[in-house]
């Protein structure tokens, strides 16, 4: 049996305290695990926590869910989430881990801040964990406020706990603005297939513009293309790529009533290589031309 790291109560809460009462963070910084040392077993506790891995891989349980974490990428878990880490067979990986109360972030769990966004948050049991993979703008604008969250943490800086806070908070803003409705109670993520779509709904909205093939449309979610195709299928009724035109259209359509671009720039702008194929897939949409969509609409 692997040895466990940490201590749980009967109900695997974890026993230990994170921080103090005025700065309710554990912050560990260049940690290296390894299986003789033992594993993070299964435990929750009512505090956020936030993974980087350094350099080797770490595998993480979270619920029902397992994967791997590369280096380079980090992981978000939700309060009360069930979770184990543990290092792949023959691995050192170094990695950083935060874990802190909400109150760290928002100060007052009665503020507006907390009752609008970190309450739902908290409650809302459709959303575990969250993994950023470096794929897409808002994922790498969070991975290098972790970069400078790490460098703050490991520094003996005058400010490093107000700098800590200040990057957590700017993070957390992140995941609110980019993963939709996260703080509505209809968001659900809660097993691997939706957590898929929303992934590749992100991936697509970022790039929609550039050419994308359906490798890349797979990979923004770490699953093959014939996974990506039959989660689709099963959950949307359509193809990746026709969620992808269907996107692309609705941009241009934007485009045609917002911008003074010609028909053409406006095909290219939204990832369409040839206006003429943007003007045919555009009427099989919409039933008219875009020009006449336009002259309709202005």
């Amino acid at each position: 049996m692997e040895k466990s790291l940490i201590e749980t109560d009967h109900t695997l809460k974890q026993l230990t305290e994170h921080g103090t009462k005025d700065y309710p963070i554990l912050i560990s910084c260049g940690l290296t695990l390894s299986l003789d040392r033992g594993i993070v077993s299964w435990h929750w506790h009512n505090d956020f926590e936030l993974t980087y891995v350094e350099s080797g891989h770490l595998e993480f349980s979270v619920v029902s869910d397992t994967f791997i974490l590369n280096p380079g990428e980090a992981i978000f878990i939700n309060s009360k989430s069930l979770h184990q880490v543990k290092p792949l067979k023959n691995e050192k990986p170094i990695y950083y881990s935060y874990a802190f109360a909400p109150e760290l972030i928002c100060e007052s769990m009665e503020s507006l801040i907390s009752t609008k966004y970190i309450l739902p948050i908290i409650h809302n049991s459709n959303f575990p964990y969250y993994i950023f993979h470096n794929s897409i703008a808002w994922e790498k604008n969070c991975l290098l406020n972790i970069h400078k969250l790490n460098n703050a943490a490991s520094s003996q800086n005058i400010s490093r706990e107000f700098k800590v806070k200040h990057y957590l908070q700017s993070i957390f803003i992140d995941i609110i603005e980019n993963i939709p409705n996260i703080c509505d109670k209809s968001f659900n993520s809660n097993n691997s297939e939706n957590y898929s779509i929303m992934k590749i709904m992100l991936y697509i909205k970022e790039h929609y513009s550039e050419t994308i093939t359906l490798l890349d449309i797979a990979n923004s979610a770490n699953i093959s293309k014939s996974s990506c195709n039959r989660i689709f299928n099963k959950r949307l009724k359509m193809t990746p790529f026709q969620y992808l035109l269907s996107f692309r259209i609705n941009q241009s359509i934007q485009l045609l009533i917002n911008s003074n671009k010609t028909i053409s720039e406006i095909a290219y702008s939204c990832g369409f290589q040839d206006a003429s194929y943007y003007c045919r897939i555009f009427r099989k949409y919409n039933g008219i031309s875009p020009q006449k969509y336009r002259n309709n609409n202005k």
